[in-house]
């Protein structure tokens, strides 16, 4: 997503992505230009597939378990001369796994919901 598209809220708004399809995700390295620190973003996005994959096999809760708002809210450290990864590709990702975790906390807090008032 470009410039533009951020100050003025185009661009792709993110979709669902699996743990597996997430873990397989490659990202243009830059060199020469802005980029993200590709540590941090592969410390985080471990988390992320760690997360995705808990709640694809139905666990719910857990301190290690990622929110959407974490997700949405997450900063890397920019990259400037020296190799890093495409912000606009890392920021796609980003955006699709905001938009599962969304569904999923939506699917569990209404199970949660008419399971207590049952």
């Amino acid at each position: 997503m470009g410039f533009f598209d951020k100050l003025f809220g185009g661009g792709r708004s993110g979709e669902p992505i699996t743990a597996a399809d997430l873990d397989a995700r490659t990202f243009t390295v830059t060199a020469l230009r802005e980029g993200y620190d590709s540590h941090e973003v592969s410390d985080f996005l471990d988390l992320a597939v760690a997360t995705l994959a808990a709640y694809e096999r139905g666990e719910t809760h857990g301190p290690d378990l990622l929110t959407a708002r974490q997700v949405v809210e997450k900063r890397f450290t920019q990259t400037k001369f020296r190799s890093g990864w495409d912000q606009g590709e890392v920021d796609d990702a980003l955006d699709d796994v905001a938009v599962t975790l969304r569904q999923f906390e939506g699917q569990f807090e209404g199970a949660g919901e008419s399971t207590s008032a049952g």
